[in-house]
């Protein structure tokens, strides 16, 4: 519905427009007839009354359309605005969510890294164990044999025949002790040990235990 150009006393005040028609009856001639001049004024008082009237509905329709426009605008405008916000929080949100996401694959990564990593290390462990108790069988056999050696030497000088005992100031063997003299050093502890037959026997110094590495044979005036 649009907006129409009123008359214009449709545009005065009722006040207004009964004002000019008493002005326009000062101003008619004299010499107008009596019924004229009482039925102008009535009919364009109502004439002026019928437009306003009809003003009035053309400016409430335009208002009501105009607050309609408005406000259909504010809501469209609203709409809008939501819109927006919300899709700025789902592109956070996604955004965010592909960061825990990558954060959660380099830690699982990194965990599975880890629990390879241990399980070598258990491997290398249980084999060093495997090794360091083959290691340990084996010297222990070697320790025996080696006692068994020893025995089987002392019962050899033992079971011989009786040597002529040692002269005077001379040391008698420490291993054998069948009355030979000790005229073999060990080295690196430089002990008189033993004699000349049981040195081949020994693998550390009868006096202090140490580890022989070398020996040498003396000879005793």
């Amino acid at each position: 519905m649009g907006f129409t150009t009123a008359p214009y006393g449709a545009v005065l005040g009722i006040e207004d427009a009964v004002g000019l028609i008493h002005t326009h009856d000062h101003l008619l001639p004299s010499s107008s007839s009596s019924n004229s001049s009482s039925s102008l004024p009535v009919e364009l008082l109502q004439s002026l009354s019928s437009d306003l009237h009809k003003q009035t509905l053309e400016m409430d329709c335009f208002l009501q359309l105009q607050s309609k426009r408005l406000r259909r605008s504010i809501q469209q405008e609203e709409a809008r605005r939501q819109a927006y916000i919300m899709q700025e929080c789902e592109s956070k949100l996604t955004a965010l969510m592909l960061q825990k996401e990558e954060q959660s694959a380099a830690a699982r990564s990194r965990t599975r890294e880890l629990t390879e990593t241990l399980k070598m290390a258990e491997m290398e462990a249980r084999a060093w164990q495997k090794i360091a108790a083959e290691k340990e069988a084996v010297a222990t056999d070697l320790n025996n044999r080696l006692m068994n050696m020893e025995y089987d030497a002392m019962s050899f000088c033992g079971s011989s025949s009786p040597s002529p005992p040692p002269a005077a100031g001379k040391m008698e063997c420490r291993l054998c002790g069948g009355g030979r003299v000790c005229c073999v050093v060990f080295f690196p502890c430089r002990h008189l040990c033993c004699c000349k037959q049981c040195e081949p026997l020994l693998g550390h110094c009868p006096f202090c235990c140490t580890v022989k590495e070398a020996s040498l044979e003396v000879f005793l005036v």
